[in-house]
């Protein structure tokens, strides 16, 4: 994937091939857990996009993160600069909510991701 700017349009190897293509972030595996119990949430993992007001989310719904709760990896806009990559996700019926964030290990600098650690949030399209 690297060889075509990772993007997925130009990847031409069938599916079944997929594996021998994409390079795998050691340590930077998803551990997903359910969850059921009511949570309300604010700024920790769902942002909702209209302030801080706390989000209340019902039902069945998995919670996602790192089993060291980040990975390291190498910077793939400047050389000789590690990244440390934090993940938190939140998965339920109708949305994915994702934290997604990389800092710079040496000055601490946010490289990317939200400043004020609101996450993406995607709802479902029925």
């Amino acid at each position: 994937m690297r060889k075509n700017n990772y993007d997925m349009r130009l990847l031409q190897e069938p599916c079944n091939q997929l594996a021998q293509v994409v390079e795998e972030l050691t340590g930077c595996s998803i551990l997903w857990s359910a969850c059921a119990e009511r949570i309300i949430i604010g700024h920790d993992i769902v942002g909702n996009g209209e302030g801080d007001r706390p989000e209340v989310v019902h039902g069945a719904r998995f919670q996602g993160e790192m089993r060291e709760g980040f990975c390291l990896v190498d910077s793939q806009r400047e050389a000789n600069v590690r990244l440390k990559i934090e993940d938190d996700l939140l998965l339920t019926a109708d949305m994915l909510s994702v934290n997604d964030r990389g800092t710079d290990c040496r000055t601490g600098e946010l490289v990317y991701g939200n400043h004020q650690g609101l996450p993406y949030r995607m709802q479902r399209r029925r």
